[in-house]
């Protein structure tokens, strides 16, 4: 809970210094386009968006992976970890508010636990959590990124910690 409530407040910290700005540069629409483009891309399962979207040397932390997200062929791989369990899983909605080469984007996921995911069995239900991620823009594409989740919430609703 606690690192939700933090999650929670450097976010709206985050979102409402982006809110400052009077005018988004040309870099930062750039910037937010790449990124809404990658999220259409996994809502979709059109995962050949992303080649001209990530670069070479791009590297990505989520709390659900021990080791970096490396490459272009590393966050395919992540989504399609994603979608193999849950093949209905989407971003309904997305705030992205850009601040230079950085992206904030505050979005639901969420998706139907159909198939089986590091060994426990589907349930069938609907899953729905909040994230709040970071993403590095450089050039027009993506080099870095930081994905910040109910990751308690989340392996509740697949079974992985018991509710109770």
């Amino acid at each position: 809970m606690k690192r939700l409530l933090l999650t929670l407040s450097l976010t709206a910290i985050l979102l409402a210094s982006c809110g400052a700005q009077a005018e988004d540069t040309p870099n930062e629409v750039t910037n937010r386009e790449v990124v809404e483009q990658i999220a259409i891309a996994f809502n979709e399962n059109n995962f050949d968006l992303l080649d001209d979207l990530i670069a070479e040397d791009f590297v990505g932390h989520s709390p659900l992976s021990p080791d970096p997200i490396v490459g272009l062929d590393g966050l395919k791989g992540l989504f399609g970890f994603f979608k193999a369990s849950m093949p209905d899983a989407h971003h309904p909605s997305y705030t992205l508010i850009a601040d230079g080469d950085l992206v904030a984007a505050w979005m639901p996921y969420e998706g139907t636990f159909e198939n089986e995911m590091l060994g426990l069995p589907p349930t069938g239900e609907k899953v729905s959590v909040m994230m709040a991620n970071i993403w590095e823009v450089h050039d027009g594409k993506a080099t870095g990124w930081w994905i910040n989740m109910d990751t308690l919430s989340y392996m509740t609703q697949v079974g992985a910690i018991p509710s109770n």
